[in-house]
């Protein structure tokens, strides 16, 4: 097997580190799917919409796509990305429930759909946080 030193985690070195597993790559297709249906979806009504929701959207999607890139490219900036993109989409979404009724209007399926959404987004969160940690613990043990 080659060795691996730690330099070669940033440029795609050899050995186990540069394996991505299906779990990241799924993902990053989650999130490019829902960064697309969002795009697909929303810019229709754009023009309806309050400030508040554009910035909100703006920012959510911008961090997504940004994210995107950089978790592929490893880097520990797109999981601080997608942690904003979370916060944004989470508090827009909890605003515009609170000063007006779409959440009343939302079908059942919406409302789970959201839910599930969020849901999911945090658990995206979580195993690149943990897949960077466990990044960050080998090049630590290939320095020693």
């Amino acid at each position: 097997f080659p060795t691996l030193r730690s330099s070669d985690l940033n440029s795609g070195g050899a050995g186990e580190v540069r394996y991505r597993t299906f779990g990241f790559w799924l993902c990053i297709a989650y999130l490019v799917f829902t960064v697309t249906y969002n795009i697909w979806t929303q810019i229709g009504s754009i023009s309806e919409r309050s400030a508040v929701w554009k910035v909100g959207l703006a920012v959510n999607l911008g961090c997504k796509i940004l994210a995107i890139g950089l978790l592929i490219y490893r880097r520990v900036e797109g999981l601080y990305l997608l942690i904003i993109a979370f916060a944004v989409g989470l508090a827009t979404t909890l605003w515009g429930y609170a000063t007006s009724d779409d959440w009343q209007m939302l079908p059942l399926f919406n409302k789970i759909g959201r839910v599930n959404g969020f849901a999911i987004s945090l658990a995206i969160i979580v195993y690149m946080a943990v897949w960077m940690r466990r990044r960050t613990a080998i090049a630590r043990q290939l320095s020693n």
